[in-house]
């Protein structure tokens, strides 16, 4: 009985490890959902993240996919991630367990991502 207890007890100390470890693992940036809400300058060679469009300028509204699909580039590589869940919310969210892209931000500035509408 004893030794069942021992197992028991070591069993789920190992199991609140691997969920604090999986809490704290960062899995870095990541690409942006196809339907996320960037802005195309008006030449249609740039996208840039809603925080970082210049108000007033005649920026066109369309989806990460379509700017990518129009063969626009970003306006800052490393500034245009969102940032990823920890690596358990990206196991969960994987298997449908856990939706997380509802709380994507852009890396950097933390703004969530819209939705485009098109």
């Amino acid at each position: 009985m004893k030794l069942l207890r021992r197992a028991a007890s070591i069993l789920g100390g190992l199991v609140i490890a691997a969920i604090v470890l999986g809490l704290m693992i960062d899995t870095g940036s990541v690409n942006p959902p196809s339907d996320a809400l960037v802005y195309l300058n008006p030449s249609q060679t740039t996208y840039f993240t809603p925080d970082r469009t210049p108000p007033n300028s005649g920026y066109i509204p369309v989806s990460y996919a379509e700017a990518k699909r129009r063969g626009a580039k970003p306006d800052e590589i490393t500034g245009f991630n969102v940032d990823g869940p920890p690596l358990l919310i990206s196991i969960l969210d994987a298997n449908g367990l856990l939706p997380f892209s509802s709380s994507l931000k852009w890396a950097g500035t933390g703004t969530p991502i819209e939705k485009a509408r098109e």
